[in-house]
């Protein structure tokens, strides 16, 4: 049977050698946790990429001008749980028009959650945020 490390507590802020602590065992502890991390970082980055790979074909195979929104980055919000979809909108879009768009976005959310669900092989669908981006990367 092996002994678990315990985190340090009280007054010891870090464990040192003449703690009577295998280093290396400890060392690779927080390898291993750091490569979780990794991992879930990693696996977050690989679902933005699907799902705005995803999101860019639906909203193209729109019938109306929800089509001529382009998919400019998916980011976690606040974990991979939600993700924030940004899009930005033709270069020739008033404000006015592209806060019309985002609204017709956001009401077709439902829907276009469900063909996102078609598209990921996931256990749960992550729920999607929409915005704007902002007019510097709309026209740059």
């Amino acid at each position: 049977m092996t002994k678990r490390l315990r985190t340090p507590r009280g007054l010891c802020g870090e464990l040192r050698e003449d703690d009577g602590v295998d280093m290396r065992r400890l060392a690779r502890r927080e390898k291993q946790s750091n490569n979780k991390d990794n991992t879930y970082l990693r696996k977050d980055r690989q679902l933005c990429r699907e799902a705005a790979r995803a999101l860019s074909l639906t909203l193209a195979a729109e019938p109306d001008e929800v089509a001529q929104l382009d998919v400019v980055r998916v980011d976690p919000w606040p974990d991979a749980s939600r993700l924030k979809v940004i899009v930005v909108a033709p270069p020739d879009s008033s404000a006015d028009e592209a806060l019309e768009l985002l609204e017709l976005v956001r009401l077709r959310a439902p829907r276009l959650r469900r063909l996102l669900a078609a598209a990921l092989d996931r256990r749960r669908v992550p729920d999607l945020v929409y915005e704007i981006a902002p007019m510097e990367v709309r026209h740059g």
